[in-house]
């Protein structure tokens, strides 16, 4: 069949031998001939496009009845008891349990983040530079503050604690 004799009637027709079909299976096939369509104006073959009068089909989502994918209770105290299990999975199980977060949200962080959150806190309570840089294992004050996020207060009072030409001319 020459590309000329390609009607919207033509594609009407075609896609009607689908009707009782799955809309996805319509749609699939709605989306084969609007690709050889497209190709076909790109080479300047028909004057218009035979499957502009056609339109996808919304797609019925079933319905499904979910089972109740909780974990008795019984079972769960097994899990974060049982030896056979290695300490570190039963405290992960027991922190998305009792904490309802997703997996990422409790293993994203990382021990050198959680490490600098650390020291963060702790500034923020009031520890010295000095006591931050032992605990962090920092070896100059400038890294440490890289690393540990302080608020504007908590920044200023530690660098007026040890900036040297502030307690110099302080009196």
């Amino acid at each position: 069949m020459p590309v000329a004799a390609l009607t919207p009637e033509l594609y009407e027709q075609t896609m009607a031998r689908g009707d009782q079909g799955a809309a996805n299976t319509w749609n699939k096939h709605l989306s084969a001939l609007t690709s050889c369509s497209a190709d076909c104006r790109r080479q300047d073959w028909p004057a218009t496009d035979p499957g502009r009068r056609l339109e996808r089909r919304k797609v019925r989502r079933k319905v499904t009845r979910t089972r109740d994918k909780a974990i008795p209770r019984a079972r769960l105290d097994r899990l974060f008891t049982a030896d056979r299990n290695p300490l570190r999975e039963r405290v992960l199980w027991r922190m998305l349990y009792e904490t309802c977060a997703r997996a990422e949200e409790i293993l994203s962080p990382t021990p050198h983040q959680l490490r600098h959150s650390g020291l963060t806190r702790l500034a923020a309570k009031g520890r010295s530079a000095a006591e931050l840089q032992a605990g962090s294992r920092h070896r100059h004050l400038a890294t440490l503050g890289i690393h540990v996020r302080l608020g504007e207060e908590t920044s200023t009072r530690i660098t007026a604690e040890n900036d040297e030409h502030h307690w110099r001319h302080r009196r």
